[in-house]
């Protein structure tokens, strides 16, 4: 995979807090694709939590997306 802009890099890493500031830390999509990876195998091994948790997730992104949708229809584009 290449990178071709600090954005897509922060992006795929996340960016951590230095230290002495205040906030909290944003998690990247390697670490996000590792939690999903993680529970895709757990339920593979017929855990339900892990189940209910991709569940929870595919909808929580058909959320996101249709929120997006209804933004960008609402300005017109």
């Amino acid at each position: 995979m290449e990178l071709h802009t600090v954005h897509a890099m922060r992006l795929f890493l996340g960016l951590a807090i230095r230290p002495g500031e205040s906030g909290s830390p944003s998690a990247g999509g390697k670490r996000v694709a590792a939690a999903l990876r993680a529970l895709w195998s757990l339920s593979g091994n017929d855990n339900p939590y892990a189940d209910w948790a991709l569940i929870e997730i595919s909808n929580r992104i058909a959320e996101v997306l249709m929120l997006g949708l209804s933004n960008l229809r609402s300005i017109g584009i």
